[in-house]
């Protein structure tokens, strides 16, 4: 016999890459056992024979059918097809929503949490001061230390995230000012030279960042001595007997200044 009451199925569900399609149908004879098959562009997909389908980069760009064929004893295999959808890109979300935190002073450490995001797909940073790419990384180098280059600018960063059969996402995370750092391990000035009148004494900082500059006060037994205000001193006779020290004031840019002393040297008579 044949089957005279079948019905053509729909296909429910925004027909994008990672998004699920739901079969739809009507009543059928009664008796009648129905089962499911999906097509692509006419093939059967293997595997794909429940009455929903998850879409797959493999379905971009092709055209989706669902097969529902009605079968009972005494009567003829009908099956009928659905609609064809075209299958677009999909649409890539976070389950974990990303973010950026840490410390925006010169010589502070910002993070950032990519966020959670479809299995495979490919997530990277970038790292943007007043809205120009410094560099883009690994979503695994989630971290960049503040320099003084970024020090009064507005660093931000944003999560690039691409996957095939997806359009390519950006998250922009927000963006905050660089405010003046402080810096640690602060080195003792030295004084370097022969500490007897009629020498020159030279003061050697220590390390400190690139465009830092400097300011010298040099004193004899703790009072300041006029006019002494270069990187070295000469020494005079009323430096005889006398403990010479230094004190250098450092301003290097995007950081706090420093003041700090040298140790003592004792003033020798001239010989």
């Amino acid at each position: 016999g044949i089957i005279k009451k079948a019905a053509t199925p729909s296909i429910k569900g925004k027909a994008m890459v990672g998004n699920t399609l739901t079969m739809s149908t009507k009543s059928w004879m009664d008796g009648v056992d129905l089962t499911y098959q999906w097509y692509r562009d006419g093939q059967a997909i293997d595997g794909a024979t429940g009455e929903t389908y998850d879409l797959v980069p493999d379905d971009l760009g092709t055209a989706v059918t669902v097969g529902v064929t009605g079968m009972m004893e005494g009567y003829e295999t009908l099956e009928m097809v659905s609609k064809p959808v075209t299958v677009a890109l999909g649409v890539l979300k976070y389950t974990d929503r990303p973010s950026i935190s840490g410390s925006f002073v010169t010589g502070g450490t910002i993070e950032v949490n990519p966020g959670s995001w479809l299995e495979g797909a490919d997530v990277s940073i970038q790292w943007l001061r007043n809205g120009e790419e410094i560099m883009t990384t690994s979503a695994d180098e989630n971290s960049y230390v503040l320099t003084q280059e970024d020090y009064a600018k507005r660093v931000s960063a944003n999560i690039l995230v691409t996957a095939a059969g997806y359009k390519d996402a950006i998250v922009k995370l927000r963006s905050s000012k660089v405010k003046v750092g402080t810096l640690t391990d602060i080195p003792t000035p030295v004084i370097n030279g022969s500490a007897m009148v009629g020498e020159t004494l030279e003061v050697e900082v220590g390390d400190y960042p690139d465009s830092t500059s400097f300011t010298y006060v040099w004193k004899r037994d703790g009072r300041v001595i006029s006019s002494a205000t270069d990187s070295s001193y000469t020494l005079t006779a009323r430096d005889a007997n006398t403990t010479i020290t230094v004190k250098i004031i450092a301003k290097p840019w995007g950081y706090k200044s420093v003041r700090v002393e040298s140790d003592g040297v004792g003033v020798i008579p001239a010989q």
